[in-house]
């Protein structure tokens, strides 16, 4: 299969292990001039952010190990890896979820359609975020809304723009805002009546 290439853009995942499995959150920028950014500024972006707002929302057995920036502007896909040494555990003192249950972050653009909005699914749900109805508290609601808005704003003090990466139009969509559902998730299949 051959890789997916968006013009002045660069993929960014975001690898952390929750005891012995793998996550990964996958996010896509842009460059919004002809400068070209170094890979290693772009992760050095991310891990910036992580460390300021992303760590908060973890529990101490999910770490952040590393944030591999591929640029995908061409079929070369030339990568730099930041290995985040010593891996960097969540700040949450309780105890987490099963790991197929998430709260979510819904980017979204400037237009209404799938190919405007996305999702970032959250590595792990401490068990001090929920209630008894099944939904995250409104503290934790709080707390993704602004990781999501200073990631936003970390990217463009990067001169980046936070995007979505439409495999329908090889576009990155520019993402303008957050919005954080109340109801858990599930990272196994879609709910009904969910994401539509």
């Amino acid at each position: 299969m051959p890789p997916i290439i968006f013009p002045a853009g660069y993929r960014v995942a975001m690898g952390y292990k929750e005891g012995d499995k793998d996550r990964v959150n996958v996010f896509y920028v842009r460059q919004v001039d002809e400068t070209e950014p170094a890979l290693s500024a772009i992760a050095d972006a991310f891990d910036t952010h992580d460390a300021s707002f992303g760590a908060a929302l973890r529990t101490a057995g999910t770490t952040l190990n590393t944030i591999t920036v591929t640029d995908v502007r061409t079929a070369l896909q030339s990568q730099h890896v930041k290995a985040i040494s010593p891996p960097r555990p969540g700040t949450n003192a309780s105890n987490p979820l099963p790991g197929n249950v998430t709260s979510t972050a819904s980017w979204r653009g400037l237009f209404t359609g799938r190919k405007f909005r996305g999702r970032s699914y959250m590595v792990d749900t401490p068990t001090d975020s929920i209630t008894g109805n099944e939904t995250i508290t409104g503290l934790r609601q709080g707390q993704i809304a602004s990781w999501g808005q200073a990631l936003i704003l970390a990217c463009e003090a990067a001169f980046l723009v936070l995007g979505i990466g439409s495999k329908v139009d090889g576009v990155i969509h520019d993402i303008k805002t957050v919005v954080v559902e109340q109801v858990l998730d599930s990272m196994r299949r879609r709910l009904p009546k969910r994401g539509s």
